[in-house]
């Protein structure tokens, strides 16, 4: 019993120390699956940063004609290994897909923190656009974390926002604060310490209060469902947003992208930015 609460207490003052980093960033390195274990054509992609962070991403290809791209930033858990799976299917519709890890995830440099991780989100952003869109429609999707982040980042890079047709935030947080208190809250050896522990977190870079900046069309989705990131977190978002509509589809934490309606939602906004017919 001694040494379990010597462990909690150890925790604790960690928690304290890194501002609840541990909560936001859990990378790994280990490189589960490939895109060419599925029968998918991808190129490696290696950007070197001035700080000497090396980022890594894939370009995945789709077999038919090249209809748009998609800038894809997952998760806070894993890397690019498992979470490509999200969006595999949209190669099927024609869009070649670009998505990459933060420092500190998977084949990337660095130690994962939540501004160097905006920077790496503009930096692969504006080098998939110089790169690969060929003058075809972007979008930026981002998924719970990814979305947090890219939300922030694109509401303070304007320029680089206006070069992208539009923005799809799924199952994504509004605030800092509030999704590290609720999830300190589920547990119970953090729950005593669940606000204390909370306002070490950042709240500059909350997402309600920068949404509102960007100024191109965003699909906010999210499930009621959801037992990680609570739907109240899409509601602040899309009040905080007036071109933004609010998608709301079913099942568990970013687990739809095999639900026919999420993917016709997903696919019509789409095409709607780019003026073309959604059937």
């Amino acid at each position: 019993m001694i040494r379990l609460y010597q462990a909690l207490i150890y925790a604790t003052v960690v928690m304290s120390l890194s501002g609840c980093t541990h909560l936001f960033f859990q990378p790994q390195k280990h490189v589960y699956y490939t895109p060419d274990q599925f029968n998918i054509e991808y190129q490696d992609i290696l950007i070197h940063q001035p700080d000497q962070n090396r980022l890594h991403g894939w370009l995945m290809k789709p077999q038919k004609q090249c209809i748009g791209t998609v800038i894809f930033f997952h998760g806070n858990a894993e890397n690019i290994s498992t979470h490509f799976q999200n969006v595999v299917w949209l190669l099927n519709e024609g869009y070649q897909v670009a998505l990459f890890d933060y420092r500190g995830y998977g084949q990337s440099d660095g130690v994962p923190e939540v501004a160097g991780a905006m920077n790496d989100i503009l930096v692969t952003s504006r080098y998939s656009i110089d790169n690969y869109s060929k003058g075809l429609p972007v979008f930026v999707f981002g998924q719970s974390l990814g979305g947090a982040l890219s939300i922030t980042a694109f509401a303070h890079a304007p320029e680089l926002a206006n070069r992208v047709d539009g923005f799809i935030f799924e199952a994504s947080f509004s605030s800092y604060q509030t999704i590290a208190q609720q999830s300190l809250g589920e547990f119970w050896l953090t729950w005593l310490f669940q606000y204390p522990l909370s306002w070490t977190a950042i709240t500059e870079f909350d997402p309600e209060l920068h949404i509102k900046k960007i100024t191109k069309p965003i699909l906010i989705i999210h499930s009621k469902d959801d037992q990680i990131i609570p739907f109240e977190h899409a509601e602040k978002l899309h009040r905080e947003s007036p071109n933004s509509q609010l998608f709301v589809t079913v099942g568990p934490h970013i687990n739809s992208s095999k639900n026919r309606q999420y993917r016709r939602e997903l696919l019509a906004f789409l095409k709607r930015q780019t003026g073309e017919d959604s059937n």
